[in-house]
């Protein structure tokens, strides 16, 4: 193989390798993997218009989103009520039924899962069409991926970055009845702390895991030991764990509630101290080779289809 053969290999494989990236006011996006961003992001959004993204993967696969960074006008500053700029992510295409969450402010969401191969994003800003404070938006990534990463509550099952958020489901919106949830937080020395708890209303009981409520566990050698189990309208105090923290949500059929809020910092090792395996887990796009390019299998099937017929 030549010098010019070898040249356009790797512009082939450049342009397998990374993720479409959509800096315009919404679209119809159908890779399996790319970026979406608030106009002129980094720079201060523009506040005249409203923008909606719909993302279609492959049929037997789901929409998983990835907000890297968040910067909205925040009024009135708590995570439940966002009045003026904000961004709101729909499972499916029923936009009506299907509210998974509604974003503003500086806290990134949480991971959020479509329940099949559809998500809607929207940006929307009419409600105050200016931006005096240089908000900057956001930029969040997504990509295809299977049904059972999903926690139950339509966000990422398995957290293993050093920080990260949680949510129940349709939050600020009331959950749904007979929610079963679970999240775990990989790592150590992990502190969860809640912004906005209301589960199972403002009295409720929920001694011994009944009726609506959250528990928090830490791990110990695939054995977990309970820490608390919280349910009202009191946010508990941040919960420490030296260990791997669980996680778990349920709602029984009597009462809605708004629910939860959480944040959480983990101390993780650092992933560039070991090689990565063809068909790990956890990579933004895909899989990585050894040379520092993230494709998939398909993708790098192609790619050798595609030397082999510049060669000969």
């Amino acid at each position: 193989m030549g010098v010019a053969d070898i040249t356009l290999t790797i512009l082939l494989l450049s342009l397998l390798a990374y993720p479409a990236t959509s800096t315009e006011c919404g679209g119809s996006l159908t890779a399996q993997h790319g970026v979406i961003t608030s106009p002129d992001y980094p720079a201060p959004y523009p506040a005249d218009t409203d923008c909606t993204w719909n993302i279609s993967v492959p049929q037997g696969q789901v929409v998983l989103l990835t907000f890297d960074r968040i910067d909205l006008n925040p009024f009135p500053d708590t995570p439940e009520k966002c009045y003026l700029h904000m961004i709101e992510v729909y499972n499916g295409t029923d936009e009506a039924a299907n509210l998974m969450g509604r974003f503003c402010g500086q806290t990134p969401p949480p991971a959020m899962m479509s329940g099949g191969d559809v998500m809607i994003v929207k940006f929307l800003l009419n409600r105050w069409p200016r931006n005096d404070e240089l908000f900057t938006g956001f930029s969040a990534s997504y990509k295809a991926v299977r049904p059972e990463l999903n926690s139950g509550c339509g966000n990422l099952a398995l957290l293993t970055s050093q920080t990260g958020t949680l949510a129940s489901a349709n939050f600020p919106s009331s959950y749904s009845s007979g929610a079963a949830c679970k999240w775990e937080i990989a790592g150590t020395n992990v502190t969860l702390s809640f912004h906005s708890f209301q589960v199972g209303g403002p009295f409720s009981q929920c001694s011994g895991n009944t009726n609506d409520y959250l528990a928090v566990y830490e791990e110990f050698s695939n054995r977990k030991s309970l820490i608390g189990t919280y349910c009202g309208w009191n946010k508990p105090d941040d919960i420490h764990t030296d260990g791997p923290m669980i996680v778990e949500f349920m709602s029984d059929e009597a009462v809605n509630d708004m629910g939860f809020f959480a944040t959480y910092t983990a101390t993780v090792p650092d992933p560039t101290e070991r090689p990565t395996m063809i068909g790990e887990e956890g990579r933004p796009w895909g899989n990585e080779t050894s040379a520092g390019v993230h494709v998939t299998l398909g993708e790098l099937t192609l790619i050798s289809c595609l030397a082999l017929a510049i060669k000969l």
